[in-house]
């Protein structure tokens, strides 16, 4: 899979159809257009294995909130201690973030089909959570109120 923002992208491995990837990979994609500060996904590619973050925060410098996205690889899922090794981290909006998601899975749908997606994934496909998605993002947002100090 290849994650991409911006003007840098990166390829993440195989992933391990054991997991339930594509379930936490749409529900990360929720939370972030439902406005999380924080949201991470990890995949697993036995043992080692890549993360994506998502931040919003606020930046005293820029006066603004920021949406930022990080990719890191993982020499190894299953040590909690092991080194995260940042290899991507773009600025991009998170409603940017949560229609790539969408459109990335929907793709899978599209040309594979749900039977074959189940068949091919060994996993049910994330009809809920896609679901949910769709309906966050057809969501007009309201506006923010002003952070201030």
């Amino acid at each position: 899979m290849d994650v991409r923002a911006a003007d840098v992208s990166h390829r993440l491995g195989g992933f391990s159809y054991t997991t339930y990837a594509f379930d936490d990979f749409v529900r990360f994609g929720v939370d972030v257009i439902l406005g999380a500060y924080t949201a991470e996904v990890v995949f697993d590619g036995e043992p080692a294995g890549w993360s994506l973050s998502f931040t919003r925060s606020y930046d005293p410098a820029k006066g603004a909130v920021v949406d930022a996205l990080r990719v890191c690889e993982i020499e190894d899922v299953y040590d909690p201690n092991a080194a995260k090794i940042e290899v991507f981290a773009v600025e991009v909006a998170g409603c940017q973030v949560a229609a790539a998601i969408e459109a990335a899975i929907a793709k899978l749908e599209a040309e594979m089909g749900i039977d074959a997606f189940e068949l091919a994934w060994m996993q049910a496909y994330p009809v809920r959570g896609m679901a949910a998605l769709r309906a966050a993002l057809a969501q007009t947002p309201r506006p923010q109120p002003e952070i201030g100090m």
